[in-house]
């Protein structure tokens, strides 16, 4: 088989970087496949190890670029097999200059409805992978004649349980991850935590909740649980994560807002905490940051809908069971299979853990365990063989 080329700018901190980062590196680390970086990378750091693994690629991706810059109509046929990302209604937003001597298809999407347009353009591709079981099935029911399953894995050198170093001492640390947006839930989380908060007040919420895409919209007052939209930031760059939050009613000492940490340096903040929540109404994929928690064997709390079904049916953690009907929002406004998690019941999960730390860990341990199946190395040999075949 010829080599994989990423038609997507890989990146440190946001999803679709963090996957596309993540398959160069496994695919260089073990000589599977050779790889094209075919966008320069787009805000990235990594450790020097990773660095001189990616340096020829990530070079050679820059001078691409340079050439296509200002040549506007020239089209490049890559000597591979390139992976066109897409979403919503099969959107592609890959270099449309680039194209391969053969083309799959990666989609993780929230909204389920297609028009005959987007399947048609999904149907143009000879295979479409994507990244949950509810994704797959959505699409087969829609009418895509090649839809596969292709989950995203963790690196497991960064992401896996170790000591605590006792940061919050004598706190209660919640982390929460996924950027700022309706579809995630924070206004969930922010709703259960006030009432846990008034119970326990040396609970402290770790809020990994930036959003550098703001500007495509954060609806998080939709559900009407959040009183107020966050504020773009003063750079014009992402939120005011922290303002928002003391707005919505949190005293100041009740969280710590990490404003965009890089995921090399998430696996430290990790662990210093007693538990992950993930309130998320729908995941197109696997939601890689509630993976990570799992990695790291965080006692992890999820809801029950769309991708975090295929982490609940095989890795221990904590399900919210209770999911009633998401309402549409002007940028979601089919939310078919999406699920509402219940306040109290996040509350009282909460207090679960809290009260029996000891159970709790152990099951994270599992987690951890059951986690080194879905590292890159398992995930990428896997998204070798659904192309191949």
């Amino acid at each position: 088989m010829d080599g994989i080329g990423i038609n997507w700018a890989i990146s440190s901190f946001h999803g679709w970087g963090v996957f596309g980062l993540n398959l160069a590196l496994e695919l260089k680390r073990t000589g599977a496949r050779a790889v094209a970086l075919l966008q320069a990378p787009a805000a990235l750091e990594l450790d020097l190890p990773r660095a001189l693994l990616l340096r020829d690629a990530i070079t050679q991706a820059q001078t691409l670029e340079r050439q296509l810059a200002g040549k506007k109509g020239t089209k490049v046929t890559v000597n591979a097999t390139v992976i066109q990302p897409a979403v919503f209604d099969f959107e592609l937003f890959g270099s449309p200059a680039i194209t391969g001597k053969r083309e799959v298809c990666f989609i993780f999407f929230e909204n389920a409805r297609f028009t005959a347009e987007g399947i048609a353009r999904a149907n143009a591709f000879p295979l479409v992978l994507t990244g949950s079981k509810w994704n797959r099935d959505v699409l087969a029911a829609a009418g895509v004649t090649e839809s596969r399953l292709a989950h995203q894995g963790i690196d497991t050198a960064l992401f896996h349980a170790a000591p605590r170093r006792g940061f919050f001492v004598d706190r209660f640390a919640i982390f929460a991850g996924g950027k700022l947006e309706y579809r995630k839930g924070q206004d969930i989380v922010l709703a259960a935590f006030k009432k846990f908060h008034a119970r326990h007040k040396d609970a402290v919420l770790i809020a990994n909740w930036q959003n550098m895409y703001s500007e495509i919209g954060v609806e998080i007052t939709t559900a009407g649980l959040s009183k107020r939209e966050p504020t773009r930031a003063q750079n014009g760059r992402g939120l005011n994560v922290g303002q928002w939050m003391t707005n919505e009613g949190l005293p100041d000492d009740s969280f710590v807002e990490c404003g965009l940490v890089p995921n090399k340096d998430l696996p430290t903040l990790i662990r210093e905490c007693d538990a992950a929540v993930f309130a998320s109404r729908a995941e197109g994929g696997t939601n890689l940051a509630a993976m990570e928690c799992l990695a790291c064997g965080l006692p992890t709390i999820l809801s029950a809908n769309t991708g975090h079904l295929d982490l609940i049916e095989s890795v221990p953690c904590w399900p919210l069971a209770t999911q009633g009907n998401a309402k549409g929002s002007k940028r979601f406004p089919a939310t078919d299979g999406w699920g509402e998690s219940d306040i109290d019941e996040l509350v009282e999960t909460l207090e679960t853990i809290y009260r029996d730390r000891e159970t709790a860990r152990a099951r994270g341990q599992q987690a951890a365990l059951a986690m080194e199946r879905w590292s890159w190395e398992h995930r990428v040999t896997h998204l070798i063989d659904q192309i191949e075949n």
